[in-house]
């Protein structure tokens, strides 16, 4: 395997792994944070949120299953020598991380620009 295809493959499993911890572990952080400050939040955020308790409540089974497809996605695709199959590993795991940006830092963004309209 090319080396571009090694670092294709080690982006997307960082990836992933980033948006699969991200609902146990930095999530519930976020979700605090956003209780303190009282407002509304997105629909996406609080879809998150919700998505985010579950994995919480059910860690034991959530963790290890997700480690499990994790580790099955991309034994698989890098056993199958087509650069598509890589390509598509690669951008599903930017476009997961990209919605988990978006549904920890819209709220934000929003918070942020109703505090700037009460000055």
């Amino acid at each position: 395997m090319k080396k571009t295809h090694i670092a294709m493959l080690a982006v997307s499993i960082l990836l992933w792994l980033i948006v699969g911890l991200a609902p146990v572990f930095v999530i519930p952080v976020f979700a605090a944070m956003f209780a303190d400050f009282g407002a509304t939040l997105p629909a996406l955020t609080r879809a998150g949120i919700a998505v985010s308790s579950i994995a919480k409540s059910w860690a034991i089974i959530y963790l290890p299953a997700f480690f499990i497809l994790l580790i099955a996605s991309s034994a698989l695709v890098a056993d199958q020598n087509r650069r598509s199959h890589r390509l598509a590993l690669l951008w599903s795991s930017v476009l997961a991380f990209f919605l988990l940006l978006v549904v920890l830092f819209l709220p934000v963004f929003q918070l942020g620009a109703v505090a700037r309209e009460l000055k």
